[in-house]
C-alpha cells in the first residue's frame, strides 16, 4: 500500500494452487453458497467512493490493483 497525490494504491497478490482454475467471476471453493462475495463487495465500496480495481493473472497468481481517493 502506498499513497501519492491524494490517492491510495493497494496491490494484492494471491497464489492459486496447482490444479485449481482461475476464475474472477465466481468462487472456485467447494462450498460456493458461503463464498464468492469478496470481490463483489470490494467493487461496490470502490464504486461508492470513486475507486477502481483491476485484475491481472501472472503465472499462477491473481494480482488486484486498487486505486482509491484518500478521504480527508
Amino acid at each position: 500500500m502506498s499513497e501519492d497525490k491524494g490517492m491510495i494504491y493497494i496491490r494484492l497478490e494471491n497464489r492459486v494452487a496447482d490444479g485449481k482454475s482461475i476464475r474472477l467471476s465466481e468462487t472456485s471453493k467447494d462450498d460456493w453458497m458461503r463464498h464468492g462475495f469478496g470481490i463483489r463487495s470490494v467493487k461496490e465500496i470502490l464504486k461508492r467512493y470513486g475507486g477502481t480495481i483491476e485484475f491481472e493473472i501472472d503465472d499462477r497468481k491473481v494480482i488486484a490493483t486498487v486505486l482509491l481517493k484518500r478521504l480527508s
